[in-house]
């Protein structure tokens, strides 16, 4: 989802670039390296996020279970 959605904003993400790339002087690559770096970590979060749902979710119907 988040990738088609960069794909949608993708003048917002290129100005983006172009400012930091300005700003701190740095080369595409390092900046292409830091977007896939940000992107994986807010996936694995994503990811954690929705796991400790589903284990929340199954203890609750675990624990309405042991109380009937």
């Amino acid at each position: 989802m988040i990738p088609a959605l960069l794909w949608y904003k993708r003048s917002w993400v290129l100005k983006i670039a172009d400012a930091l790339m300005r700003t701190f002087a740095i080369t595409t690559s390092r900046l292409v390296l830091g977007f896939i770096i940000l992107f994986m970590g807010f996936e694995i979060l994503w990811r954690m996020m929705f796991e400790m749902l589903i284990g929340y979710f199954k203890m609750i119907e675990y624990l309405h279970h042991l109380s009937s």
